[in-house]
């Protein structure tokens, strides 16, 4: 890896973006239903020919979404992370 890439982020590297929602039945009870949304990551233009870099994609829970920004409030405090939209 040469020292311009040692630099780059994965905001540099990704477009990141949640892509589609669906609601999930639980499997200890079948009427509790929940909401799952889907994050895609795709390798931006000018870094998709690295054969390395590969689009993914996942499904997370809005509990996962509170747990990624309490996680970055604590460890980031001097930045201002938003607040999330409300669960709906």
């Amino acid at each position: 890896m040469n020292e311009l890439n040692s630099t780059l982020t994965l905001i540099d590297i990704y477009d990141i973006q949640i892509s589609n929602s669906e609601r999930r039945n639980s499997s200890i009870a079948i009427q509790d239903s929940y909401i799952v949304y889907l994050i895609e990551c795709r390798p931006r233009t000018s870094i998709s020919s690295n054969k390395d870099i590969q689009s993914s994609s996942v499904f997370r829970r809005y509990s996962d979404f509170e747990t990624l920004r309490n996680y970055l409030v604590a460890k980031y405090s001097w930045i201002v992370v938003p607040v999330l939209p409300e669960k709906k």
